[in-house]
């Protein structure tokens, strides 16, 4: 089963208002180029999904025009990525503020400051554990195992 039918499935329950919108892949070198940029390799999952789609558009259903509205990304386009880790890991008014967020790989937010992000356990290699890091209080807070369960917590 391929990412996006994985993620049509997950978000095709009954009562939903929301669509997801597929974008054209990206390259092998383009990931390549971003892990060389960000100093961490991809997990396997990310970068299977990205080969698929260039991040993952969420989009509401509306009964009035305009009828359909992108509200945010289930998963960030790679440029997006690229942009938002190198900010939140040089940025000083970011640093001055946070613990450093050099083990963690941002991918997503929640919509209200929040982010998600895969572990980076060592320079530079990184695993499928996936946290919520909290712009309130900081804190970093385990929520999934694997790209997929990350997926499945969403569609919730």
């Amino acid at each position: 089963m391929t990412w996006q039918e994985a993620l049509n499935e997950y978000f095709a329950l009954p009562g939903f208002d929301t669509s997801l919108e597929f974008y054209p892949p990206v390259s092998e070198q383009s990931i390549s180029l971003a892990e060389q940029q960000l100093q961490v390799r991809f997990p396997q999952n990310l970068r299977a999904l990205l080969a698929e789609t260039n991040g993952v558009g969420l989009h509401l259903q509306l009964d009035q025009p305009p009828h359909d509205v992108l509200i945010g990304y289930l998963i960030w386009p790679l440029e997006r990525i690229i942009v938002d880790n190198i900010t939140y890991r040089t940025n000083s008014q970011i640093t001055s503020v946070y613990m450093p967020f050099d083990s963690l790989l941002f991918f997503s937010d929640a919509g209200n400051g929040d982010l998600f992000g895969f572990a980076v356990v060592s320079h530079p290699n990184s695993i499928d554990r996936i946290y919520r890091w909290d712009h309130e209080d900081d804190s970093r807070l385990c929520i999934a195992h694997s790209l997929k369960e990350f997926i499945q917590f969403m569609s919730k």
